[in-house]
């Protein structure tokens, strides 16, 4: 039996939110930085952009604040996604995408518990 594997797309994490798109914003992401849809977000302290979550670093991007709904690869002038910042939103598990490679389970879970303390629903 030939076995069909679905390729990480726009909103593939999604289970539900609320109407309207209250869970979601605009975000600047930093420049030179490739994000695929679905993957958490840390935010620089340095200039506000936002890049992938980096356990262990001392940037801001060390913090799980967003999970981006499309992916994009920016230039030197960065660029802008729409992510889902705040609950009620629930995302599967399964799809979400941790842009460090190395990352461990830990790491993961504490993402994923400081994400859902912002209304996230990690089925």
């Amino acid at each position: 039996m030939v076995k069909l594997v679905e390729a990480t797309h726009a909103s593939a994490a999604l289970v539900g939110e609320n109407c309207d798109f209250y869970s979601r914003e605009p975000l600047q992401i930093a420049a030179n930085t490739t994000i695929e849809a679905c993957t958490v977000l840390g935010k620089l302290t340095a200039d506000g952009t936002y890049i992938g979550l980096v356990p262990g670093a001392a940037d801001g991007s060390q913090t799980a604040l967003a999970v981006a709904i499309y992916g994009i690869s920016t230039g030197a002038s960065g660029g802008e996604i729409a992510a889902w910042v705040r609950g009620p939103v629930s995302l599967r598990r399964s799809d979400i995408v941790w842009s460090q490679p190395g990352i461990t389970d830990i790491q993961k879970t504490a993402a994923l518990t400081a994400l859902e303390a912002l209304g996230f629903v990690f089925r």
